[in-house]
């Protein structure tokens, strides 16, 4: 790490609190991905796609909290980088209330994802699983559990369409009654 993090840290630039905030941010994409879900229900397999992302957040979220359970105390007061606790603080503002409100078609919601997606979110999950995971095979798994992830989105335009179709799929407002609801 570089020499921003060789003089004393307090805890909230620890181990601890950047697992802590990498399960807030799996959190709030768990939540973004359960509203599209609900807000696209008329289009069942796209909705099916948004609760397909939603169900690998909550896994993401479980494998930093188990591996955050793990560790010594030792390792969880361990320093870490300023510039990574900023970054992944950024990542969790991306889905703000005023972003996700913002969405009005298939594509706004495609494009938040794809920022959310390449945001530090799942630098930072690879980043945990490779220093505190000591089994190669689990690192392994676990990265290859984030590329398939990232796949999915990327991936979408070829198994439902592109920016043009995305846009003539309308959101319902956030907020309002669905189906499923009423």
């Amino acid at each position: 790490m570089g020499e921003e993090t060789s003089t004393p840290l307090g805890a909230e630039e620890s181990t601890a609190a950047l697992f802590s905030l990498a399960v807030t941010a799996e959190c709030k994409g768990r939540d973004f991905y359960a509203e599209l879900w609900r807000r696209f229900e008329d289009v069942p397999a796209v909705a099916e796609f948004w609760k397909e992302l939603r169900d690998d957040e909550v896994e993401h979220a479980q494998t930093l909290e188990g591996v955050c359970d793990s560790l010594a105390p030792e390792q969880l007061s361990e320093p870490v980088d300023r510039a990574m606790l900023t970054r992944l603080r950024t990542t969790v503002g991306l889905l703000s209330e005023a972003r996700r409100q913002s969405i009005r078609t298939l594509d706004d919601a495609y494009e938040l994802a794809h920022e959310f997606e390449n945001s530090e979110i799942n630098a930072v999950f690879v980043f945990l699983t490779n220093r505190f995971v000591g089994s190669t095979t689990r690192k392994t798994f676990y990265v290859s559990e984030i590329e398939h992830h990232q796949g999915k989105l990327v991936h979408f335009t070829e198994r439902f369409g592109g920016p043009e179709w995305r846009r003539s799929i309308p959101a319902h407002p956030a907020g309002s009654c669905h189906k499923s609801d009423c």
